[in-house]
């Protein structure tokens, strides 16, 4: 009776390595697919990387126009604004000027009326 029973704890151990060994197998096969698996991710990934690099290079060019364009939009205000000023500036010299003029004459003609007085208080003296 021992050596039946012996045997049956043998062959349900047997049979339970086995089942243990199939699991393991099973075990070792999708490690070795999940490995593949991750391995495509890592290739994809990598080609990702590479294909945006590369978008990065195209990119790049597009950027710099566009800061370009930019650059070009803001010194073309800037000179605008410029013109207006110096557009401005040249209607104040203009104004200043005609009033400078204005002022020439006016001091002419109390130059003259001064001139004038004198000669009117100096016949007054000769009269006296």
């Amino acid at each position: 009776q021992e050596l039946e029973a012996a045997e049956r704890t043998n062959d349900a151990q047997r049979k339970e390595i086995e089942v243990l060994k199939r699991n393991q197998e099973k075990s070792c096969s999708e490690v070795e697919e999940l490995n593949k698996q991750s391995q495509k991710c890592r290739d994809e990934v990598s080609q990702l990387n590479e294909k945006v690099l590369q978008q990065g290079e195209v990119a790049s060019p597009h950027q710099a126009q566009n800061e370009n364009c930019i650059a070009i939009q803001l010194l073309t205000q800037r000179l605008e604004e410029v013109g207006q000023w110096e557009e401005l500036q040249g209607e104040h010299i203009q104004k200043l000027e005609l009033e400078l003029k204005h002022m020439n004459q006016e001091c002419q003609s109390l130059r003259l009326s001064q001139s004038q007085l004198r000669d009117t208080l100096e016949e007054s003296q000769d009269q006296l």
